[in-house]
């Protein structure tokens, strides 16, 4: 069985592994100099109940990865800001 690892790109997981160990330094270069782009998405439509479709947008896997990692490291940061200030908001509380 063939399992993909994301929509967007249509790697395989194994693929998705070869590609980011030839493709990293680059990648993670273009991270630190804030010059990284990432690819479009691919707009897929959903059914919506009511009616209508509701337009979703799905990263590729890589992209996909750079935000949870992004997430991970900035999400406490944002949170101790948030319960600092006052502000639940941003984590659905403090404390």
């Amino acid at each position: 069985m063939r399992r993909l690892c994301g929509e967007g790109d249509g790697r395989t997981v194994e693929q998705t592994g070869e590609f980011l160990k030839t493709h990293w330094p680059a990648i993670r270069q273009g991270l630190l100099q804030g010059t990284y782009r990432p690819s479009p998405v691919r707009r897929v439509g959903i059914a919506k109940p009511g009616g209508g479709i509701r337009q979703l947008g799905i990263p590729t896997v890589v992209d996909r990865l750079i935000q949870q990692a992004l997430l991970q490291v900035l999400q406490p940061l944002i949170a101790a800001i948030g319960c600092s200030k006052g502000s639940g908001a941003v984590t659905g509380g403090c404390g």
